[in-house]
């Protein structure tokens, strides 16, 4: 999929219109810096921009709380900063970031550091004495009728066969062999 597709995928399993989906995805690729490269593939981005996608598609679907695991393991530490100032201009934004991460300087970005070894907590220190807490509340969107949603995957999936027609021939004629 290309990078829009991408980040509308979550919206797509939430029952969100096309119309809806295709904007949010547009604002939230503008807001990590990437509406530009909108229909690039994955293998035409960096690192970095490989990890800004993967935020704004994490953010689709407008999360209470990111869960990033190691998001700054595989990049320069230039680009690494670059993530980690965005983290922190989500979470001035009201949302609460859990982030795992082994490198030490990664983690001095954090409020709250909790360190477990050996599946026990080391230590556990607040580094700022306010620590937001979002009075916001959970709301279920309406889903949409089950036809519709049919639709909607049955046309990703026309999408992805048609995106990788040889690996979909040589997997239907292994099929056919084999049956």
């Amino acid at each position: 999929m290309n990078v829009e597709h991408n980040v509308e995928l979550p919206m797509l399993y939430a029952g969100i219109s096309r119309e809806q989906r295709r904007k949010r995805a547009i604002e939230l690729l503008s807001q990590v810096g990437l509406k530009e490269r909108i229909k690039h593939y994955p293998n035409e981005l960096s690192g970095g921009e490989q990890q800004r996608v993967a935020i704004a598609r994490a953010l689709a679907n407008d999360p209470i709380i990111v869960l990033a695991d190691e998001p700054t393991g595989n990049l320069d530490s230039k680009t690494g900063k670059e993530i980690m100032q965005m983290f922190k201009n989500l979470n001035e934004q009201g949302k609460t970031i859990i982030l795992v991460t082994h490198d030490k300087e990664v983690a001095e970005f954090g409020k709250r550091l909790i360190e477990i070894k050996d599946g026990k907590i080391v230590s556990d220190k607040k580094k700022s004495p306010k620590i937001y807490v979002s009075d916001r509340k959970f709301e279920l969107k309406r889903k949409r009728s089950f036809i519709a949603s049919f639709l909607t995957g049955f046309l990703s999936g026309i999408r992805a066969i048609l995106h990788n027609r040889l690996r979909s021939l040589l997997t239907v004629l292994g099929i056919v062999i084999g049956v």
